[in-house]
């Protein structure tokens, strides 16, 4: 049943070709459409992960992680699970890349750090594989 959900989801997904009337930032008529459209595609995006996550599809789920942060740098949840898939993996420089490239989206576009959650997880995954 997960993975029958995961292939309605990425079914689902397939169909966005990206932000509506893109050519057309400026049509106030077209904001809350092209908002809306946007923030269902990443909603999808973060159930795939799930089903793939549980499904333990880690590749497909950090595939769809990545989608995610194409979209939305700033989304640390979407980070986290990528270092968490990474982790699984045995692949632990890619967790430290992950973690670097969180700071310094987080910081470019908000000017701070990475949440409390994040920077705990990058820690908690050091220090387990340092083991």
């Amino acid at each position: 049943q997960k993975l029958e959900r995961a292939g309605n989801f990425a079914s689902a997904i397939d169909v966005y070709r990206g932000d509506f009337l893109v050519d057309e930032p400026y049509e106030d008529w077209a904001l809350l459409r092209r908002e809306t459209l946007r923030v269902k595609y990443l909603d999808l995006l973060d159930r795939l992960t799930t089903s793939y996550l549980a499904a333990d599809r880690i590749g497909e789920c950090i595939s769809a992680a990545q989608q995610i942060l194409h979209q939305d740098a700033c989304r640390e949840d979407a980070h986290r699970l990528l270092m968490r898939c990474y982790a699984r993996q045995g692949r632990l420089h890619q967790v430290t890349r992950q973690f670097e490239l969180c700071s310094r989206a987080i910081d470019s576009a908000l000017g701070c750090q990475p949440s409390e959650a994040t920077t705990t997880l990058y820690r908690s995954i050091r220090l387990e594989h340092a083991r």
